[in-house]
């Protein structure tokens, strides 16, 4: 390894790796050592260099040695900035700070030559300083998004039995994740909750926005559980735990995936039935044609034209996006929060969109009490509706 900047505009700098492939000598010994470089056509000759430090007064000390050191093994802090093609990892307890082991493994550039001898989970952590930055930005530029929330993993997440993911919450782990979530985006979903309602439309709103919008409500009926929906109900329960100290019962119910998904989720979260999901889009369509809210929309979500947009959202098979759902809570007046999986290690983050919306992202404490819907999206394009009700009768919100 390189120990000095020697030539930064090629890569010559401190921490460059090579591969010693010979040396020049003289009389009086070694005066270059050869080292080649992976990205580098010839081997480069490193010289000695010198270095003086005053070790008592007036007293001074030179040294000559080769900027170069034995790399077989490198600190992850020294291999920062590295791409290797294979790389041993020691992910384990002796990780001490915030992207370490982010760093270790994203200098592996595939998956094959990446060897893991330890990997501690609990160590894969981020900076809190970092997220909060992150969530100031998405507030700022774009509020759509919503804030990152950030929960501590748990062995408990990754196994849950499919009878019911609802009675094994570990409730020492979500007590410990309240700490790490205050400073970033759980400050975020406590406003969130102390603005909406913490469990889903009741059938006293349902038959209020159906008798609205002319729509039938159709019979209760329980929402069928996969496996993977249990863990990401699981993860959802722990959220609104962590952040109301209320526990929950939650149901996700499987939607079509024929490209009308966010419709049939949002249909079924009035309705209590997909069927009605075609009424729904035009009913979207229609309203994102309000001259009140027409241009917001313009302003708020960029790309191609308002009107091509809304000709194309009239087929049926067109992918609902989050200008659409920004629509449909301004038209149902309600809050809809969607609950997105973010990165692929199981990460998840709460988008908020209050009916007011269109004309402000936040809140406001003590006046906003929105009714609310849960929408889940597991993979980035497909929606699936939650539904959340309290663990009891008798828990009330807060």
């Amino acid at each position: 390894m390189l120990k000095r900047n020697k030539a930064v505009e090629v890569g010559l700098v401190n921490g460059a790796v090579g591969t010693v492939v010979g040396y020049e000598s003289n009389h009086s010994g070694i005066q270059h050592v050869l080292v080649k470089f992976a990205w580098t056509e010839k081997s480069v000759p490193i010289a000695r260099e010198s270095c003086t430090f005053e070790v008592l007064k007036n007293v001074f000390y030179t040294r000559k040695q080769f900027p170069l050191m034995l790399a077989f093994a490198l600190t992850i802090h020294k291999a920062q900035g590295l791409s290797v093609k294979t790389a041993i990892v020691d992910a384990g307890s002796t990780c001490f700070g915030s992207g370490m082991v982010y760093v270790a493994l994203s200098g592996v550039t595939t998956l094959s030559g990446l060897h893991l001898i330890e990997l501690d989970r609990s160590k894969i952590v981020c900076d809190k300083k970092a997220v909060t930055e992150y969530n100031r930005l998405r507030q700022r530029y774009t509020p759509h998004l919503g804030n990152i929330i950030t929960v501590q993993p748990t062995d408990s997440n990754t196994d849950v039995p499919e009878s019911d993911s609802s009675s094994n919450l570990d409730h020492t782990a979500l007590h410990n994740s309240h700490d790490s979530t205050q400073d970033t985006g759980g400050q975020l979903a406590i406003r969130t909750f102390d603005c909406c309602e913490i469990v889903s439309l009741n059938e006293e709103s349902q038959s209020a926005i159906c008798d609205r919008l002319n729509l039938q409500l159709f019979p209760a009926e329980d929402a069928p559980m996969s496996r993977s929906n249990s863990i990401v109900s699981k993860k959802l329960q722990q959220l609104i735990y962590i952040n109301t100290n209320t526990e929950t019962d939650i149901k996700i119910k499987n939607i079509s995936g024929d490209g009308n998904c966010l419709f049939r989720a949002l249909a079924y979260a009035v309705c209590r039935s997909q069927s009605p999901h075609d009424i729904f889009r035009q009913y979207v369509v229609n309203h994102m044609t309000d001259p009140q809210i027409e241009h917001k929309l313009q302003q708020l979500f960029t790309g191609e034209t308002h009107n091509s947009h809304l000709l194309r959202m009239q087929e049926p098979g067109c992918w609902g996006t989050e200008q659409e759902i920004a629509t449909v809570a301004h038209l149902l007046q309600c809050s809809i929060i969607c609950f997105s999986k973010y990165n692929n290690n199981n990460q998840y983050c709460m988008q908020h969109f209050p009916p007011h919306f269109i004309d402000r992202a936040e809140c406001i404490t003590n006046v906003c009490c929105h009714k609310t819907i849960y929408l889940i999206n597991n993979n980035g394009v497909h929606y699936d509706a939650a539904v959340v009700t309290y663990r009891n009768t008798s828990t009330v919100k807060k």
